[in-house]
């Protein structure tokens, strides 16, 4: 297992992983779109931070989070865009953060890199408020290749994370281009009263 914060600290003192690598794919457009005026949204696995920076760009009056591994890219981002509350943190870990808060949590391509992937889907029900929805994101199966990566996943397997940890209305998207063969996008939802059924 690789993905210690002396790791990635590394990782993110090089330039492949500096702001200038990444671009609002379309899983992050897509993600961005499950946002809402006002929201409170938090990224588990910000890295550089793009989703947060996309929600601040295309949404209105929401208060953005993002935790990270990696205490070199939280410093860099605090400083780069101050607007945001970045705390470094370990997903499985984040006992910190405020029960019953957040509207939107997403995680992408963050769950293939855990020891126990099923704590991301812990954290993320414990700080969403009633109504939230928790959106992940990971490679299907062994499509993209990585010594980083600790393991591959099938939609099957991300149903049953969802659903074992109590989120309803789950559904998975199809996103576009080469994106749709490589990628699992996830949705799932605290509801506000009675259950209405798993999807």
């Amino acid at each position: 297992q690789i993905n210690t914060k002396i790791y990635w600290d590394h990782i993110y003192t090089t330039p492949a992983k500096n702001l200038l690598y990444w671009t609002d794919s379309r899983r992050y457009s897509k993600a961005v779109e499950f946002v809402r005026d006002g929201d409170k949204f938090i990224d588990l696995g910000c890295g550089v931070g793009i989703p947060g920076r996309m929600v601040k760009k295309f949404k209105k009056g929401c208060e953005v989070w993002g935790v990270d591994i990696s205490e070199e890219v939280i410093e860099h981002n605090k400083q780069d865009d101050p607007q945001t509350k970045y705390q470094q943190g370990y997903v499985g870990n984040l006992d910190f953060l405020p029960e019953n808060y957040f509207d939107v949590v997403f995680c992408g391509e963050v769950i293939e890199h855990l020891d126990d992937p099923t704590s991301a889907f812990k954290d993320a029900y414990r700080i969403l408020k009633k109504g939230g929805k928790f959106v992940t994101t990971t490679p299907e199966e062994d499509h993209i290749m990585s010594p980083e990566h600790y393991w591959y996943f099938t939609r099957d397997d991300v149903k049953k994370f969802y659903k074992d940890e109590g989120f309803k209305k789950l559904e998975f998207i199809d996103l576009d281009d080469l994106e749709y063969l490589m990628v699992i996008f996830g949705i799932g939802r605290i509801l506000l009263g009675d259950v209405y059924g798993l999807l």
